[in-house]
């Protein structure tokens, strides 16, 4: 449990650092984060999401940098796709967030940034959703029960989800 505490927080300093451009912002961004209550108590359990989330963090520091730095090595590609394996096996719902927050990456920098190289970051991507993507399929199983109250509607025409809007 202690060793994920620590490892959250290096990787979320990390990342906020980059993201913000000081070390100073980062360690006030930390801190902040440091007051929610799941730092104190769940973060400090031994849990697979607490397992995942430090290599999620890792994975989109480095695509960060892959979108931001002009010359990446190919060596933190690999590590990129060894920290969103890592996270695609540790936890399945911090899995989507990894792929949605690299799709938006990707897009973003489509948009964006036109005229830089950024191959890098789209292969990143791109890899990491198909490697969800298979790991979903080839583990269907296991991952279905805990899904289906909340895609049953959905997948099955005339059934009713468990968790049915007001609205309807």
């Amino acid at each position: 449990g202690g060793l994920f505490h620590l490892a959250i927080t290096l990787t979320a300093f990390l990342l906020l650092r980059s993201l913000l451009g000081s070390e100073r912002s980062g360690a006030i961004a930390l801190l902040i984060y440091a007051t929610n209550s799941s730092f104190q108590f769940f973060n400090s359990y031994f849990v697979y999401e607490n397992l995942a989330i430090p290599f999620l963090l890792a994975a989109v520091l480095i695509a960060w940098k892959l979108r931001t730095t002009a010359q990446m090595s190919n060596a933190w590609l690999v590590a990129a796709v060894i920290c969103a394996a890592a996270t695609v096996v540790s936890h399945h719902i911090s899995a989507i967030f990894l792929v949605a927050i690299l799709l938006v990456a990707s897009i973003d920098a489509l948009v964006r940034a036109r005229d830089q190289d950024l191959w890098r970051l789209h292969l990143f991507s791109a890899v990491t959703l198909i490697g969800t993507a298979a790991y979903f399929i080839s583990y269907h199983r296991a991952i279905d029960p805990y899904f289906r109250p909340y895609t049953t509607g959905v997948f099955n025409p005339g059934t009713k989800p468990l968790f049915v809007p007001s609205y309807v």
